[in-house]
Parts: structure tokens; C-alpha cells; sequence
């Protein structure tokens, strides 16, 4: 896929994903509690959607309310199996992008995860991580 195109999206059970400029985006949509049982869909929809190809990503939880324990660490494991080499999280406001700071350095991650506010600012982050 060339650096200009974006692909087809993939709606998964919490939001909306595509790869555009060697990137996967993943938008989630408004909603209160993310559940294992979305983890594992949206794990899933990335191995689809990359065909196991290494790329950066970039999650907007900016209109998310909470995720179980159990979907953070599915998060936080699983999703290396899928060649995600980094991770920038968009959240909502300052004290969310504490609180996922804070986690981050418990769940101790098995590669770079940023979190921001701003959505340019992630993807200029994650640019650097392109594989290709």
C-alpha cells in the first residue's frame, strides 16, 4: 500500500479502523466501558486489517469512558502478537492522559506507547515508527 492511500475501514465492536500512510488508526466510538470481550474483537480486527504487516497505531479514546482491568491487560499484552511496533493513545484531557501514563508504567508495555491530547501531535509521534 502506497504512503498517499488510505485502506477500506473495519468497524469493529467499539469503534472504526483503517490504515492510512502506513499507519493504523482505530477511532473509538462514545461509550462507558470497554470489556475483554472487545478487546479480543479489536485484537482481532488488527491481524485482519494488517495482515501482519509491522506498522505504527494510533487509538482515539478520546470519547470513551472506562476499560476493565481485564481489557487494559489484554491490551497490554496481546496486541504485540500483532506486529503493532508502537502505540499513541489520544485521550480526552489532562488528568485521562495521567491516569494512562500511570498505568503505562505498571503495565510496563513490550513497546513505545505515547499518550496524547492532541491528534497531531500522536500522529507525528507515531510517524517516526513507520516501518515502510
Amino acid at each position: 500500500m502506497g504512503d498517499n492511500t488510505r485502506s477500506e475501514e473495519l468497524s469493529t465492536s467499539i469503534g472504526t479502523m483503517w490504515i492510512a500512510e502506513g499507519v493504523l488508526w482505530h477511532r473509538l466510538a462514545t461509550q462507558e466501558t470497554i470489556t475483554e470481550d472487545d478487546a479480543v474483537s479489536v485484537i482481532d480486527a488488527i491481524a485482519q486489517l494488517t495482515d501482519g504487516r509491522p506498522m505504527p497505531a494510533i487509538v482515539d479514546m478520546s470519547s470513551i469512558g472506562f476499560a476493565t482491568a481485564a481489557a487494559r491487560n489484554r491490551f497490554a499484552g496481546d496486541v504485540d502478537a500483532t506486529q503493532e511496533v508502537a502505540t499513541a493513545l489520544i485521550v480526552r484531557n489532562g488528568p485521562s492522559r495521567l491516569m494512562a501514563s500511570v498505568y503505562l508504567k505498571l503495565a510496563k508495555p513490550r513497546r513505545p506507547i505515547g499518550v496524547f491530547v492532541d491528534a497531531r501531535k500522536a500522529a507525528e509521534w507515531a510517524a517516526q515508527y513507520k516501518t515502510s
